[in-house]
């Protein structure tokens, strides 16, 4: 059998339904003709009479081709055009768009969503409707836009979420606010998190699920960061983790432990030969186990040998300590790394905040809170000016 070129100068679509669309098209009896060198036209007439085409005529005949659609298609035209020299029928189809969950949709100017079990999830308003199915290069820069929003679409809830990773500080927004780190996947609900929360503790039960999880804003970043300064931890690697501080000579540490009563104190520290043994020059013990000392009570030069929880202190404490030295007529010099005699009023010293570097020369004038006051400026320390040796030294020290 000879292939055949069919004259389709005239195309006409009949009405569609269900999964199939007919297409309709003159066809002419010289093409016939080379369908088979051994059979007339008559005989060919015949035979297509025979299955049922009537009214066939041999100079000008109808066929019909029966086009099967899949399943989420239309057509979209249907157009005659000429292909490798041959006239043929062109029938384009396109996807039904009926966007189900999970599903990635754009707008006709690029404005690209995702489908969720509550309408579109998108991130900017647009004049157009969503009329069309993204295509790949649209899904991946949609897809990117998420991750830098910490998003992702949760196909098991079919919505778009907060993507938490371990290490994330959260706020859970339940029947109450509890701020919190996330510590790895939840193994008793789905969608659920672990977290570590302010209080201190692991939360494994229902109130750690993402519908109820938000990120935390700055100020409640820094309120989980200092709980977990005070306890001695930090984030790592998205995990909670005890920090390794081994003190050095002049750093003020805050320590802590419940065996024996429990115990804190405030303490500037000579050196330590480990994690847990070293000299102190002074403590200032805010809680004791020594009951005949009523707290708090002030103690130099002793040594440290007990197992506990040690970091640095921080402002508060390191306030607390200073004032305590100052009751006591004295004060770290931290440059010189000793407890000296506090300045009397009228004596000449160095002044200074954080920063030695900007630090003056001034006659002291007195004290407010504990705190040195000279020029009518009230600073965090001072020291007995003793020469401009002493000054030039004391600028260049950290």
């Amino acid at each position: 059998m000879k292939n055949i070129s069919i004259d389709a100068r005239s195309v006409s679509v009949e009405p569609y339904g269900g999964y199939s669309i007919s297409v309709n098209m003159d066809v002419e009896d010289a093409d016939l003709i080379d369908l088979l060198d051994d059979i007339s036209e008559d005989d060919i007439v015949s035979y297509l009479e025979d299955k049922g085409m009537t009214s066939v005529k041999s100079r000008n005949m109808g066929k019909q081709y029966n086009l099967n659609i899949p399943d989420g298609c239309k057509v979209e035209s249907v157009n005659s055009i000429t292909l490798d020299g041959k006239d043929a029928i062109l029938v384009l189809l396109a996807p039904v768009f009926n966007p189900q969950p999970g599903d990635y949709i754009a707008t006709k100017d690029g404005q690209v969503g995702i489908m969720t079990a509550n309408g579109i999830w998108k991130f900017d308003n647009s004049t157009y409707s969503f009329d069309r199915y993204a295509n790949d290069e649209q899904k991946q820069v949609f897809d990117e836009f998420l991750r830098e929003a910490k998003k992702e679409y949760n196909p098991e809830t079919q919505r778009v979420e907060n993507s938490f990773k371990e290490g994330d500080i959260v706020v859970w927004t339940g029947t109450y606010q509890m701020i919190g780190v996330i510590t790895g996947k939840c193994t008793i609900y789905p969608n659920c998190y672990k977290l570590y929360t302010i209080e201190g503790h692991d939360s494994t039960h229902d109130s750690c699920s993402a519908n109820n999880l938000r990120f935390a804003t700055v100020e409640e970043q820094q309120k989980m960061l200092d709980t977990l300064y005070n306890k001695n931890l930090e984030i790592k690697d998205g995990k909670i983790v005890k920090k390794e501080f081994i003190p050095k000579d002049g750093d003020i540490i805050h320590c802590h432990y419940d065996d024996c009563g429990s115990c804190e104190w405030i303490a500037i520290s000579k050196g330590f030969t480990d994690k847990y043994m070293g000299k102190i020059y002074c403590s200032l013990f805010l809680k004791s186990n020594d009951r005949s000392k009523p707290v708090p009570f002030f103690q130099v030069d002793s040594y440290q040998n007990v197992e506990c929880d040690i970091r640095l202190a921080n402002e508060t404490e390191k306030q607390q300590l200073f004032e305590a030295l100052a009751k006591d007529g004295k004060q770290w010099d931290a440059a010189a790394k000793k407890i000296v005699a506090q300045p009397r009023i009228g004596e000449l010293c160095i002044f200074w905040d954080n920063d030695c570097h900007q630090a003056i020369v001034a006659e002291l004038q007195g004290f407010v809170n504990g705190c040195p006051k000279a020029n009518y400026e009230v600073w965090s320390n001072c020291t007995l000016f003793e020469n401009e040796k002493q000054f030039k030294n004391f600028i260049k020290s950290k």
